[in-house]
């Protein structure tokens, strides 16, 4: 029985195989919101597609719905909707199959289009994002996002003793709270949850404008001043806010009203504070803000997660996600390896830190490292797959807020490395906007 899984390449099989099909100049597949899949063929023969219709229901189901739309055959109204979905299609799914059939012949992807119709998830799959929707780094900040697929893992903690880290170089440093379904950046840094990046959303979608109102705030610690921007506040408007955000624009090309708000949120930063870096908290999982922020907003992505199988396979899925949806020259990535056995030193921690090592190379191999003519070794520290460690402290996760945290932990050796790393990355943005 045919599968969401299966489905696209039974399809195929069953098209490619079908006496005539290769007449057809182009094939165009969409596939609804419900995941079904529909078909529309143009041709200078004509091509049965009542035939093809039958094949395909027979072997796929109710994943397949009719009818096949063809140029060459149905109603005028039917034959005027297939060249207009034909001329506007987009190209082949990149996650989508590209080959078919038991002996895996290759898909002629010149002549296959495909279109996803979806509710969410946009920044997660499709083309290569368009670099210009970020900041731009010459006349503004580095955007950092702090990514993690489980929650649990230290995210947070990690994004304020970096952000600490950096303002004792001199670097200022703003903290903008996107984890909007589990917000707690304010409260770690001791600010008013308001004003807030929620409002500041729906302010902008609704009037068109946001708020006048500064969203930054700044908190003192230890001497430091770290600009937040709160999520928001956790009252009887908080869900209602929540379910009014729109993370899909009305066509491909447009940006939602999400992600428009929140461009216009890191250039309000840029403008008023002149930050050096701002740092993104990042919904973990597969969230669209998450996605979003990734794939679309940030220069630099810091990727956390623990040594294990669930973080294995969630890191392996963000990095081939950012692969698919940027350009080779846009990969800058860094993954750091949170709860290690302490010391970093001892046998526990470094077998820990191979094993992490390991698996992220097999996952950058089939990802990052495809199509590069020099891939880097394993053993390679500069690389992505590198991952840097932080070993497990007891105080630090105890810790109320940040304030909690002596001032001497934020110059370790593992926070430090980060910051470098990060200040590399970034160095390497600003030459190639040059």
């Amino acid at each position: 029985m045919a599968t969401f899984d299966s489905c696209i390449e039974e399809l195929l099989e069953i098209c490619e195989q079908l006496p005539g099909f290769a007449a057809v100049q182009r094939a165009v597949l969409v596939r609804d919101i419900r995941g079904r899949l529909r078909l529309v063929i143009r041709s200078e023969q004509v091509v049965d597609a009542g035939e093809l219709e039958r094949a395909l229901k027979a072997r796929i189901g109710g994943w397949f719905v009719g009818p096949v739309l063809s140029t060459m055959s149905g109603d005028a109204a039917e034959r005027r909707l297939a060249v207009g979905l034909c001329d506007q299609a987009k190209a082949w799914p990149p996650e989508w199959p590209t080959v078919w059939g038991r002996d895996q012949r290759p898909l002629d992807v010149t002549r296959w289009r495909g279109e996803q119709r979806v509710l969410g998830k946009q920044s997660w799959f499709g083309a290569a994002s368009d670099p210009k929707k970020r900041v731009p780094l010459g006349q503004g900040a580095g955007v950092v996002a702090f990514y993690s697929f489980k929650g649990g893992v230290g995210r947070t903690t990690v994004l304020a003793m970096v952000a600490v880290a950096l303002s004792r170089q001199g670097k200022k440093v703003v903290c903008i709270d996107l984890d909007l379904e589990a917000p707690g950046l304010s409260s770690y840094f001791d600010v008013s949850p308001e004003p807030s990046v929620l409002d500041f959303l729906l302010a902008h979608a609704a009037m068109g404008k946001p708020p006048a109102d500064d969203p930054v705030q700044w908190a003192d610690v230890h001497g430091q001043q770290i600009g937040i921007v709160a999520a928001g506040r956790l009252d009887n408007f908080y869900l209602e806010k929540l379910a009014r955000l729109d993370y899909i624009g009305a066509t491909a090309a447009e940006k939602s009203s999400v992600e428009q708000g929140l461009y216009v949120l890191l250039k309000r930063i840029d403008a008023k504070h002149h930050p050096d870096v701002i740092l993104l908290d990042c919904r973990a999982g597969l969230h669209d803000l998450g996605g979003l922020s990734l794939t679309d907003l940030a220069h630099v992505d810091v990727l956390v997660g623990r040594d294990t199988p669930q973080n294995h396979a969630g890191l392996e899925l963000a990095l081939q996600v950012i692969a698919r949806r940027r350009k080779p020259e846009e990969h800058r990535i860094c993954v750091v390896q949170t709860f290690v056995a302490p010391p970093l030193s001892g046998e526990q921690a470094r077998f820990s830190v191979e094993r992490m090592r390991g698996k992220l190379y097999d996952a950058c191999k089939s990802s990052l490292y495809r199509g590069l003519e020099i891939k880097p070794s394993e053993q390679d520290r500069a690389a992505p797959h590198a991952a840097l460690p932080v070993e497990e402290n007891n105080v630090i996760a105890s810790a109320q807020t940040v304030q909690d945290i002596d001032d001497m932990v934020f110059g370790y050796s593992s926070i430090i490395s980060i910051v470098n790393e990060v200040l590399r990355l970034l160095k390497r943005e600003v030459a190639d906007e040059a």
